[in-house]
């Protein structure tokens, strides 16, 4: 039971307004993440994005697809969190966030990827962002 309580501590009304800000600053290095990794898909001639690091689901798109997805997430959320009225924009924003990382630690994990990209992005990215949607969800409740 103090496992469920120190959960709910974490996950609480109160999320926003104590993290909020350190939230602002990850989704805008993500969003610098996603701009370095379009530059490395569009402008070099090596692309780093291969079938074997991140699978056969996630190299079926191209890696511009992922980018974009990352950044557009990214800028939602952090219009969400910034402006109070709009927290919307960070719902969906974290929707895409967590839907993405899902489909790549599937694809890293089952498809032919790396499996320390998959734990990579199931244990860091994944859980930071539900942290985020869950904070979200639970301040809208109140």
């Amino acid at each position: 039971m103090e496992k469920l309580r120190g959960l709910a501590f974490w996950s609480g009304p109160h999320t926003l307004q104590r993290y909020g800000p350190a939230f602002i600053v990850w989704h805008g290095l993500m969003f610098l993440v996603g701009l370095m990794f379009w530059r490395d898909a569009a402008q070099m001639e090596i692309s780093l994005f291969r079938e074997t690091t991140w699978g056969a689901v996630a190299y079926s798109q191209k890696s511009e697809v992922w980018a974009a997805i990352n950044m557009v997430a990214s800028t939602l959320s952090v219009v969400g969190l910034v402006d109070r009225p709009s927290r919307y924009f960070a719902v969906v924003g974290g929707v895409l966030n967590v839907a993405q990382y899902f489909v790549l630690s599937y694809s890293a994990a089952f498809t032919g990827g790396d499996p320390a990209v998959a734990l990579y992005v199931s244990l860091l990215l994944m859980p930071i962002n539900l942290l985020i949607l869950l904070g979200i969800v639970c301040e809208w409740r109140r």
